[in-house]
């Protein structure tokens, strides 16, 4: 993070409901309606992604039990309802899993209710109980499961509040389970929160990881693929990352990464792996945001909401923050495109997941959303939808000469957009930064012809992006300059750049 004085021309301090993108900075995609009345807080989605097409379900953990969202819709019954129902149920994590006789199957667990199996072949759902049935998990009663994966075809679960992980057999989903104390590794204490598959060249060609993280902020790494034979598993390397946050959502595998999240922010496990000392702020894909990301960290990390997603249609790695009473909902944004970070503000974003390439998220009042279209709160009657508020203030500068005062005579944004946006533009000076709230400025409409009334080869057809620009005014004075643009757009909307004009006088 760099400071005030010394951040990049191109740099912003803040983009609220703005994203970079490869032409410039665009405005956040918007949300619709897709499912409402589901329980009273929906807190897992759960995309189930069958052998073909039509097999593919949308299902998610609410408070109360497991729901069926693959056609959207209001007020939809529950499928299998938990038994217990308190402030963890339904704040799971899943998997798929495909066994050798090529069955599909989900595999869910969560503090509260713990582990549940969804057969596609029967579509139905099985709490799993402990014996020695061909249904049952023996050796450690399955009520204690709380997280869920799989490494080298193997089923591993967590136990809740200990260091125990327990695992299966190869290709199983049921059966004995075996533990394997991860506990008694951590050096600075504290339970197994989470277990993930990473896979990675680590000097010896391409291998699967298994990664341990604990609520102390320690992270075991393990090479191998049968625990229970010494020669062929062993620790490849123990790391501190700092304490994470509440939840076992803290981390996200993309693209052959795996990012963990702590208390210092978003780490990439190739960093560790390199013997980067993880002291230093650049080694953290959120070293542009520092500051914010640790101050969110200090009010909430010991508060469920905290959760590592990628949104592959938006091409973003979204972390997402718990919701504080009295202040909007905020989640941090990283393009993999450019890379660099906005936050998303407004949109009410609890949990989300993918599912058939399209991102869907729920808040915490019983309602899904699709993350789709140009405006936000679209119902599902398709009305109602609300322009996307977003805000923008680039960072100072002095243009040479931070000393003498200087006077910003016009500014010109440049917009490409499909709809004029509504935008209001200011000048600001000497590191002021607060939002842009003067009333919005209009600009000039985009100008094309109407279908079915223009003439063919006579009109003029507006393609999906016109450019939008309007000069406006610069007030006050001051050493050092920048801009700030608070604005709403119903269309796809780019900032592509700004033009200043700007005097300079004297010391005084």
């Amino acid at each position: 993070m760099d400071g005030l004085t010394e951040m990049a021309p191109k740099d912003a301090i803040f983009l609220y409901n703005m994203v970079p993108s490869e032409y410039g900075t665009r405005v956040r995609t918007g949300y619709a309606e897709w499912a409402t009345g589901v329980g009273s807080a929906v807190r897992t989605i759960l995309p189930f992604t069958g052998a073909v097409t039509g097999d593919d379900k949308l299902w998610v953990a609410a408070d109360d039990g497991l729901y069926d969202i693959t056609s959207g819709g209001a007020s939809p019954a529950v499928d299998t309802a938990f038994g217990t129902i308190d402030s963890t149920s339904g704040q799971g994590v899943f998997t798929n899993f495909v066994n050798d006789a090529g069955a599909y199957f989900m595999l869910y667990t969560d503090e509260s209710n713990g582990y549940y199996t969804y057969t596609r072949a029967t579509d139905t759902w099985l709490k799993v109980a402990m014996g020695g049935g061909g249904t049952d998990i023996s050796g450690v009663n399955p009520a204690t499961f709380c997280f869920v994966t799989i490494f080298k075809n193997r089923v591993w679960f967590v136990e809740k509040d200990t260091g125990n992980a327990w695992y299966l057999a190869a290709g199983s989903i049921y059966g004995a389970a075996t533990k394997f104390n991860f506990g008694n590794k951590f050096k600075h204490g504290g339970q197994l929160v989470a277990l993930y598959s990473w896979t990675v060249d680590g000097g010896e060609g391409v291998d699967d990881y298994l990664v341990a993280i604990s609520s102390g902020g320690d992270v075991i790494v393990y090479k191998g693929s049968d625990p229970a034979t010494a020669t062929d598993w062993f620790q490849h390397g123990l790391w501190y990352i700092g304490p994470p946050p509440a939840g076992r959502r803290i981390a996200g595998s993309f693209s052959g990464e795996l990012y963990l999240l702590s208390a210092y922010g978003l780490l990439p496990m190739t960093k560790l792996l390199s013997g980067t000392l993880t002291q230093q702020n650049e080694v953290y894909l959120s070293s542009k945001i520092t500051p914010i990301i640790n101050s969110t960290m200090n009010v909430s990390r010991t508060q469920l909401g905290w959760e590592v997603r990628l949104i592959p249609s938006e091409n973003l790695i979204v972390i997402t923050t718990p919701k504080q009473v009295g202040y909007p909902w905020f989640q941090f944004a990283y393009s993999l495109n450019t890379p660099g970070w906005g936050i998303y503000r407004d949109m009410p974003y609890y949990t989300g997941d993918t599912w058939q390439a399209q991102f869907y998220f729920a808040d915490d009042e019983g309602n899904v959303y699709l993350h789709s279209d140009n405006v936000d709160g679209t119902d599902l009657a398709g009305l109602n939808g609300v322009a996307i508020e977003w805000s923008v203030l680039m960072s100072f500068q002095g243009h040479g000469n931070d000393v003498n005062y200087k006077r910003i005579q016009f500014i010109r944004p440049i917009f490409l957009a499909e709809e004029a946006p509504m935008y209001a533009v200011e000048a600001r000076y000497d590191y002021n930064l607060s939002e842009a709230l003067a009333p919005p400025f209009s600009a000039s409409l985009i100008v094309g012809a109407l279908w079915d009334a223009a003439l063919w080869d006579a009109g003029l057809w507006s393609g999906e992006f016109t450019e939008v620009e309007s000069v406006v005014g610069g007030t006050g004075m001051g050493r050092v300059l920048s801009v700030g643009l608070n604005g709403n757009s119903a269309g796809k909307t780019i900032l592509v750049k700004f033009d200043i004009m700007a005097d300079t006088g004297g010391l005084l």
